[in-house]
């Protein structure tokens, strides 16, 4: 199996929801300076803009956090290729590759560099 930039083997920290915000806000700056700071099809950018002011009224509700147990990724019986971001803001990708491959030898890890965690939606040419 492979799995590309998995959730539940590395806790969510403050840098993401950080980021998160980040990005979300960036969104509320004027044109000319969007424009710059985030390239690419003008049209989305005007479509998103009020999507996103939209979904500022919606009171999200947060799951907690689930991580799967050192015994759990122990029981894991088939080869499991993880495949993490570099840059990923979600997780420490080092620090979930090292536990992974240190408990189970059916789980290999494969950090890319200069990537985050869209990686799977990334085209490489």
């Amino acid at each position: 199996m492979i799995a590309f930039e998995p959730g539940g083997f590395g806790t969510i920290g403050l840098r993401f929801v950080l980021w998160s915000f980040g990005q979300m806000f960036r969104w509320l700056l004027p044109a000319p300076i969007l424009r710059r700071i985030m390239p690419g099809d003008p049209y989305v950018r005007r479509t998103l803009a009020p999507l996103l002011l939209r979904g500022l009224k919606y009171k999200p509700h947060f799951p907690p956090q689930y991580e799967f147990t050192d015994d759990q990724l122990r029981a894991i019986e088939v080869p499991v290729h993880f495949v993490l971001a570099e840059r990923c803001a979600v997780h420490n990708s080092r620090e979930v590759a090292a536990r992974v491959e240190a408990l189970n030898p059916r789980l290999r890890a494969e950090v890319v560099p200069k990537t985050t965690h869209a990686l799977p939606w990334r085209n490489r040419t």
